[in-house]
């Protein structure tokens, strides 16, 4: 069964890296829109929050992940 499910897992990481190396031309283009002067101000503001909220999502997770070690070090595992 494990051995079946290689190739799915190969499969997934592929596609994971194909999307992260996505990230940085997707914020670009979320940038370009939340500046364009001439794109429709609903677009502006849809690029705008969009950078916001993953921009607050990122800092949640950092936040998160320094809360974590900071217990496993207290607990020593690790």
């Amino acid at each position: 069964d494990a051995e079946m499910k290689k190739p799915k897992r190969a499969m997934v990481n592929r596609t994971i890296m194909i999307l992260q190396q996505s990230c940085r031309h997707a914020a670009t283009a979320l940038a370009q829109i939340c500046r364009d002067t001439d794109a429709p101000p609903s677009a502006r503001v849809s690029a705008a929050r969009e950078i916001l909220a993953q921009t607050m999502k990122a800092l949640e997770v950092e936040s998160i992940e320094e809360r974590l070690k900071a217990l496993e070090d207290r607990l020593n595992i690790n």
